[in-house]
């Protein structure tokens, strides 16, 4: 039983992961489109760079924050339904006459 939801929690974190991914992705495309948009009105590369980078760089604080707390909520989450999981399986090992039979049923 608890393989099974670590496994389920594993895949979940697995796509969340692959939703940051996504988001790199989509950076990058909105780099390249402010350049296009911000090299109509500068023409000298550094100073574009220096522009793209700054505005950017507000962007990506923020979603790196947002990255970072969505993380330490599924380690809080996890945390918390694995002590669950421990105090359940404990409460049926003490109930049993056999606590590893006991156990084992719990695991499958």
């Amino acid at each position: 039983m608890l393989n099974t939801f670590m496994i389920m929690k594993l895949e979940e974190g697995k796509q969340r992961l692959e939703n940051i991914e996504e988001q790199d992705e989509d950076e990058d495309s909105k780099k390249q489109e402010l350049r296009k948009n911000l090299g109509e009105f500068i023409k000298d590369p550094r100073a574009l760079d220096e522009a793209v980078r700054k505005i950017l760089s507000q962007d990506i604080s923020a979603t790196q924050n947002q990255q970072i707390k969505a993380l330490e909520d599924i380690k809080k989450e996890l945390k918390q339904k694995i002590n669950n999981i421990e105090k359940i399986e404990k409460y049926f090992a003490s109930q049993s006459s056999n606590p590893i039979k006991s156990t084992a049923k719990l695991q499958s």
